[in-house]
């Protein structure tokens, strides 16, 4: 579950310069997770700036991942970041055979609705 994911506290300047950004993702409960979900990665403080960005981030093939690099807000795990943080945001997609039932599914009860 992402909400148990490290943040790193930082104090100074954060330097990128298009570091990889890793994430391994364990699904405790596929298909449970709220949709989408944000955590702070990089907890910054606020006396020094963060530049450069991520490298490429490869997601799984059942999310897709946003990275922010100026994040306000409260992320997920109730974490309230001053702008001056590093979020990502994840999208959950469902499986293929998860997709392929919803679909199915749905035209069976249009062809019901048609009859």
């Amino acid at each position: 579950d992402l909400a148990l994911g490290d943040r790193a506290n930082v104090s100074g300047a954060v330097s990128l310069g298009g570091a990889q950004l890793q994430l391994k993702f364990v699904l405790s409960s596929p298909g449970i997770h709220g949709n989408p979900q944000t955590f702070v990665v990089i907890n910054n403080d606020a006396a020094d700036a963060v530049s450069g960005v991520f490298g490429p981030i490869t997601a799984t093939p059942w999310a897709s991942v946003i990275v922010n690099y100026a994040y306000t807000g409260t992320d997920d795990t109730g974490f309230t970041a001053d702008g001056n943080d590093i979020a990502i945001t994840v999208t959950y997609t469902p499986e293929p055979t998860t997709l392929g039932l919803v679909l199915l599914s749905n035209m069976f009860l249009a062809r019901r609705r048609r009859a």
